[in-house]
């Protein structure tokens, strides 16, 4: 059987879900892998991919420090209202969200349900959002998170939530691991 035949085949049996995923796993692990094009470069191409794979216009790294939020990284259109180095009252933030659950938090379509009167759909008209704590060495660093000021055409599902995890997860590693090489410079 030749290679297309077998993609069809799999293309009737695998949910599309499942292999969009399985295509954006393959596009993260080449990012993540590619310490070549230097820490910045791989969270902009993260932060890029995650806008297109949860189809949510804005991504950002964050750093929570007290009650504040600062934008480390963000990709967005160019009428977007965050910038790169804007800081926030967590409070007014979706990240707040995150931190109090504790785990990735998805919410498609913030104008139905109880968060039409979350400060961030109010003053900023959030309407989709998407995001994940991230953790160094157990200690919360930030979230990294994705944003709309449009509905999500679906809910999202474990797989999305799964997907920023490890997004998440990777971004964890990758700061301790980048802490732990000035540290050892600074040893030497």
């Amino acid at each position: 059987m030749s290679v297309h035949a077998l993609a069809e085949r799999r293309d009737r049996f695998v949910p599309s879900g499942l292999a969009s995923s399985e295509e954006m796993i393959r596009r993260l692990y080449a990012i993540t892998s590619d310490y070549g094009q230097g820490f910045e470069r791989q969270i902009r191409r993260t932060l890029e991919l995650g806008c297109d794979h949860f189809g949510l216009e804005i991504g950002m790294l964050t750093r929570i420090i007290g009650e504040r939020v600062e934008i480390l990284h963000v990709v967005a259109p160019p009428d977007a209202m965050v910038r790169k180095h804007d800081v926030f009252d967590l409070k007014e933030t979706l990240c707040s969200l995150v931190l109090s659950e504790a785990k990735p938090v998805g919410l498609d379509r913030l104008s139905h349900g109880r968060f039409r009167i979350h400060p961030a759909h109010r003053a900023y008209g959030s309407e989709a959002y998407l995001g994940a704590p991230v953790l160094v060495e157990g200690d919360l660093f930030g979230t990294i998170c994705f944003t709309s000021s449009y509905p999500r055409g679906r809910p999202f599902n474990d797989v999305d939530l799964d997907a920023i995890y490890l997004m998440s997860s990777w971004v964890s590693v990758e700061i301790q691991r980048r802490r732990t090489e000035v540290d050892l410079r600074a040893a030497t």
